[in-house]
């Protein structure tokens, strides 16, 4: 009976394995496809499915196949503040891409296409146009962490768009 139970589990085992494994497969993608650097500092995926990266040269926008890069220079609408990107998130109650550059923090308005200063939408928080950004991060309903590394910590509230430190 042992000698029965004990291949009956080897045999599920085997079976389950072979049905449970999956290939996995991975592309790299570098500056030959595209990439404005090969450093990626960051990364956020917004509501359509985009995968944005941030790197020392500029905003990344990958649809699965193609690469589209935006640079503080070729920016036509708004302003994409600086081209080292060191923070991303991507909030969906807005459709904005929030980025931390070296520089400040602006703001993809996805609906709109555009970029806007961080000032544009939260008028106390013009300080944040120009500070270094370490870091942004969901809080809760409506509230957005940015961290800065020489001012400390900023909370942003999307329902009032008002600021404090």
């Amino acid at each position: 009976m042992k000698c029965c139970y004990f291949l009956f589990t080897f045999i599920l085992l085997t079976a389950a394995t072979v049905v449970c494994s999956q290939q996995l497969s991975f592309k790299l993608y570098t500056s030959a496809e595209g990439l404005s650097q090969n450093s990626g500092y960051c990364m956020a995926q917004d509501g359509l499915g985009y995968l944005w990266m941030g790197t020392q040269d500029g905003l990344n926008k990958f649809n699965g196949k193609k690469i589209t890069t935006y640079y503080k220079q070729t920016v036509t609408r708004g302003a994409l503040i600086n081209n080292y990107i060191r923070a991303l998130f991507y909030d969906s109650s807005k459709n904005w891409l929030w980025i931390g550059t070296d520089n400040g923090l602006c703001i993809y308005n996805i609906t709109a296409d555009s970029f806007y200063k961080a000032s544009y939408y939260f008028p106390q928080a013009d300080t944040l146009d120009k500070l270094m950004i370490g870091n942004i991060s969901f809080i809760s309903k409506n509230e957005v962490a940015v961290t800065t590394l020489s001012e400390g910590f900023f909370i942003c509230n999307t329902s009032t768009n008002k600021t404090e430190q």
